[in-house]
């Protein structure tokens, strides 16, 4: 059909075309095939394709939402907060804010990891800051919830959540994560040491789609070897709450139709987690006064 005729033609050009080679070759006999077979490739004529990437605001309200299907067994609870989008890696500062972002999730993901041992009312938890569609920024908490204990797994996990991003991690948590990340990184970076070709390629198309540059293993490793050891749990919380500020958030609850019997509806979502803020806030004004108290001068200060 001419529609997918006229697709090819806008889209198939040299402009927005990468090639991309892994594996055990020689790159000067590869770089040559290449200019060889692709050289003479031409494009129309006219204006270079450009492809606009979606645009999508950050949110200005808060909003809770009920989104039932039948037959999903699983319900599950998502908190959505858009930012900025983090910027693409060309420079060693941009990489120190990957590696940080990186970090991060890593953190994320251990303490969820560790809180699922104490028997919480939700499954596994986690929360992931990354790009969402080229254009955007999004954290995505996210949490799979038992039957019959939705309300108190919703509890659980934003209580749990909200004490991340208000304590942070300990220091023994940032090392352990920390040694993990740079493990991986100095076996992959081993003279020697084999990867996948898929698992290269993956990366490359992941790098040239969010305009990263391509650097080597070694040099990618002596950045870790640089920055990891300046993220501690201080500048952990920093980063957390210069990220995590306040922003209107959106949260979705999804399964079968069941879960209206749990929770009734978007009213009743929005005042479970407008009651649980007042909760959080309470407890943290509590907890500051008893730092605070007695003042300075009394007997036991």
């Amino acid at each position: 059909p001419q529609t997918i005729r006229d697709y090819y033609t806008q889209w198939y050009r040299p402009e927005l075309m990468a090639v991309a080679v892994v594996g055990d070759v020689s790159v000067k006999q590869v770089e040559a095939l290449i200019r060889k077979k692709f050289s003479a490739l031409s494009g129309p004529s006219g204006q270079p394709a450009t492809a606009a990437l979606p645009s999508i605001p950050e949110y200005t309200t808060e909003e809770a939402r009920i989104a039932t299907t039948p037959g999903v067994r699983q319900p599950e609870f998502d908190i959505l907060m858009l930012l900025p989008q983090p910027p693409a890696v060309q420079t060693a500062d941009d990489y120190r804010q990957y590696l940080q972002r990186s970090l991060l999730n890593s953190l994320m993901k251990q303490r969820f990891n560790a809180l699922s041992f104490d028997d919480p009312a939700y499954e596994r938890g986690s929360v992931q800051y990354s790009r969402l569609f080229g254009s955007t920024g999004a954290i995505d908490a996210s949490v799979q919830l038992a039957k019959g204990r939705v309300r108190q797994g919703i509890r659980d996990f934003i209580v749990a959540y909200q004490q991340i991003l208000h304590y942070g991690f300990t220091q023994w948590e940032i090392a352990r994560a920390g040694k993990s990340l740079l493990s991986k990184l100095r076996t992959k970076a081993a003279d020697g040491q084999v990867e996948s070709s898929a698992s290269l390629m993956d990366e490359i198309y992941t790098d040239f789609y969010d305009g990263n540059l391509l650097i080597s293993r070694a040099d990618e490793l002596a950045l870790v070897e640089k920055y990891l050891p300046q993220m501690d749990s201080l500048s952990m919380l920093q980063y957390m709450r210069r990220v995590f500020e306040t922003r209107p958030q959106h949260y979705l609850l999804r399964g079968g139709e069941e879960v209206r019997q749990e929770v009734s509806d978007e009213a009743d979502l929005t005042m479970l987690i407008d009651d649980l803020a007042v909760y959080l806030l309470l407890k943290s004004s509590a907890f500051t006064a008893l730092r605070l108290w007695p003042p300075k001068g009394v007997d036991g200060a």
